[in-house]
């Protein structure tokens, strides 16, 4: 299944919505996930990948939006503390509803791709990757502002950034999460052709 449940929380927190209010979208959130694997089990899907949620805090949206981001806890990245704790519960929920389903279809192969984690090792990895130390979280184009006549930015070089725009990586960083998910998630699939 595709990466779905980020823009479940982008929407409303552009909307205004505090960290308070988004943890309460987190079980109906999970629970249309598990509808969606439902569905996808009962068309004769027998081997499904369903994917977590980004650290949401690292992402430059979130930066960007939130007017209180100034006063918010920070990591040694920068990463907005509470909202990588709001992404870290949604997974920890996702994870659960999906060992239940497990449990309700054990001939079907269920598995959590950790896009948390692989995110992760790739910021603490960044610099030895080629990734530009200074713009770990700044994204490489920077659209207009709305109404602007002064066109957005983009960098000469989207390699050496995590981000492409404020919600999207670059190809570079998906290729080492995707390294990443490879190497912890595929391997669990039993394959017996």
């Amino acid at each position: 299944m595709g990466e779905i449940g980020f823009n479940d929380f982008n929407w409303p927190f552009n909307s205004g919505t505090k960290i308070e209010g988004l943890a309460t979208y987190i079980p109906p959130v999970v629970q249309a996930i598990s509808g969606a694997v439902k569905e996808v089990i009962r068309q004769g899907a027998v081997r499904i990948v369903v994917s977590g949620l980004f650290p949401m805090g690292c992402v430059p949206f979130y930066h960007r939006n939130a007017t209180y981001v100034t006063k918010e806890p920070k990591d040694e990245f920068q990463c907005l503390k509470p909202y990588n704790d709001l992404a870290s519960n949604y997974n920890k929920n996702l994870q659960e509803a999906l060992s239940l389903l497990g449990k309700e279809f054990p001939n079907v192969v269920i598995l959590y791709a950790d896009y948390y984690n692989a995110f992760m090792s790739l910021l603490r990895r960044a610099p030895s990757l080629g990734f530009n130390e200074t713009t770990l979280l700044k994204p490489c184009y920077i659209p207009p502002k709305i109404n602007s006549t002064t066109p957005g930015f983009n960098c000469s070089n989207p390699a050496q950034y995590i981000f492409f725009d404020n919600v999207h990586p670059t190809q570079a960083a998906y290729k080492h999460m995707a390294e990443y998910l490879i190497d912890n998630t595929l391997s669990k699939i039993p394959c017996t052709q």
